[in-house]
Protein backbone atom coordinates (compact mmCIF):
# COMPACT_ATOMS: atom_id res chain seq x y z
CA UNK A 1 0.00 0.00 0.00
CA UNK A 2 1.30 3.22 -0.96
CA UNK A 3 1.14 6.25 1.51
CA UNK A 4 1.35 9.62 -0.23
CA UNK A 5 0.10 13.51 0.37
CA UNK A 6 -2.68 14.21 -2.17
CA UNK A 7 -1.26 16.30 -5.16
CA UNK A 8 -2.68 19.29 -4.16
CA UNK A 9 -1.02 19.68 -0.58
CA UNK A 10 2.16 20.48 -2.18
CA UNK A 11 1.11 23.44 -3.83
CA UNK A 12 -0.96 24.72 -1.27
CA UNK A 13 -0.53 28.05 -0.21
CA UNK A 14 -2.09 27.49 3.01
CA UNK A 15 -0.02 24.76 3.45
CA UNK A 16 3.50 26.24 3.04
CA UNK A 17 2.02 28.53 5.71
CA UNK A 18 1.68 25.94 8.00
CA UNK A 19 5.33 24.19 7.21
CA UNK A 20 6.85 27.54 7.81
CA UNK A 21 4.98 28.14 11.14
CA UNK A 22 6.22 24.97 12.53
CA UNK A 23 9.69 25.49 11.21
CA UNK A 24 9.88 22.52 8.84
CA UNK A 25 10.14 24.69 5.28
CA UNK A 26 12.36 27.35 6.87
CA UNK A 27 15.88 25.83 8.40
CA UNK A 28 15.90 23.63 5.54
CA UNK A 29 17.72 24.50 1.86
CA UNK A 30 14.75 25.48 -0.79
CA UNK A 31 15.35 24.53 -4.10
CA UNK A 32 13.90 27.94 -6.14
CA UNK A 33 14.76 27.07 -9.94
CA UNK A 34 17.54 25.24 -11.99
CA UNK A 35 20.16 27.59 -13.34
CA UNK A 36 20.33 26.28 -16.72
CA UNK A 37 17.06 26.48 -17.84
CA UNK A 38 15.84 29.59 -15.29
CA UNK A 39 18.81 31.70 -15.07
CA UNK A 40 20.52 31.31 -18.50
CA UNK A 41 20.97 35.26 -19.27
CA UNK A 42 22.67 38.40 -17.38
CA UNK A 43 19.33 40.08 -16.20
CA UNK A 44 17.14 36.72 -15.82
CA UNK A 45 15.33 35.97 -12.43
CA UNK A 46 12.95 33.97 -10.48
CA UNK A 47 11.02 34.35 -7.73
CA UNK A 48 10.18 32.05 -4.61
CA UNK A 49 7.20 32.85 -2.57
CA UNK A 50 7.01 31.02 1.15
CA UNK A 51 3.81 31.18 2.12
CA UNK A 52 3.41 35.15 2.34
CA UNK A 53 5.40 35.19 5.21
CA UNK A 54 9.24 34.99 3.15
CA UNK A 55 10.05 35.81 -0.91
CA UNK A 56 13.83 35.27 -2.21
CA UNK A 57 14.48 36.39 -5.41
CA UNK A 58 17.40 34.54 -7.41
CA UNK A 59 19.17 36.84 -10.33
CA UNK A 60 22.30 36.54 -12.96
CA UNK A 61 24.33 39.77 -12.62
CA UNK A 62 25.69 41.36 -15.33
CA UNK A 63 28.87 39.32 -14.76
CA UNK A 64 27.10 35.94 -15.19
CA UNK A 65 26.88 35.43 -11.17
CA UNK A 66 24.36 34.29 -9.73
CA UNK A 67 23.24 35.77 -6.38
CA UNK A 68 20.29 35.61 -4.64
CA UNK A 69 18.42 37.63 -1.98
CA UNK A 70 16.13 37.46 1.09
CA UNK A 71 13.28 39.68 0.59
CA UNK A 72 12.91 41.14 4.19
CA UNK A 73 11.61 44.36 4.49
CA UNK A 74 8.06 44.57 5.26
CA UNK A 75 7.11 46.78 2.52
CA UNK A 76 7.25 44.44 -0.48
CA UNK A 77 5.23 46.38 -3.05
CA UNK A 78 7.77 44.72 -5.94
CA UNK A 79 6.86 41.86 -5.06
CA UNK A 80 3.86 41.91 -6.90
CA UNK A 81 5.80 42.64 -10.14
CA UNK A 82 8.22 39.94 -9.58
CA UNK A 83 6.61 36.77 -10.01
CA UNK A 84 7.92 33.73 -11.34
CA UNK A 85 10.59 33.56 -13.96
CA UNK A 86 11.63 36.39 -16.07
CA UNK A 87 14.49 38.45 -17.85
CA UNK A 88 14.92 42.07 -16.59
CA UNK A 89 17.08 44.28 -18.65
CA UNK A 90 18.48 47.69 -18.36
CA UNK A 91 17.82 50.85 -20.71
Amino acid sequence: MVRALPAWVYNHPEMTRLEIRARILRPAWQIICHRQRALRQPGDYVTLDLGGVDSVVALRDSQGEIRVFRTTFAGIAARASLTGPATARAP
